[in-house]
């Protein structure tokens, strides 16, 4: 397998450039393991995003948080809620995700919350 990295790699990256508009360089160096991810499932987890965050451009997020691509809808649903339910009330998760998507990726009740 590792003589086919020089053939796989490059479209698998214009791909992924295409989806997040990162640049490839740039995602090899913030999400390395996106490059091990099945590149035929990209629509599936674009589909998933939306359906997930349907007020978001996936694009955006991606730009700041490529890792999301591997993230379960229900993870980024769950994930949302919990932010939501972390601030108050006036403030909106989804603006703040639009602002900072990395918060999607992380553990809001070990992270976000206050102890």
């Amino acid at each position: 397998l590792a003589h086919d990295i020089v053939s796989t790699l490059p479209p698998k990256l214009l791909v992924l450039e295409k989806a997040t508009g990162l640049a490839r360089e740039r995602l090899a160096h913030c999400a390395p393991s996106l490059v091990l991810m099945d590149i035929e499932m990209l629509p599936e987890r674009l589909s998933r995003m939306e359906r997930a965050l349907p007020t978001l451009e996936p694009k955006l997020l991606l730009r700041r948080a490529p890792m999301l691509l591997v993230r379960s809808e229900e993870h980024l649903r769950s994930a949302l809620a919990d932010l939501q339910a972390a601030v108050p009330r006036e403030v909106s998760a989804l603006e703040l995700v639009r602002h900072q998507p990395t918060l999607l990726g992380s553990n809001i009740s070990r992270t976000i919350v206050p102890k």
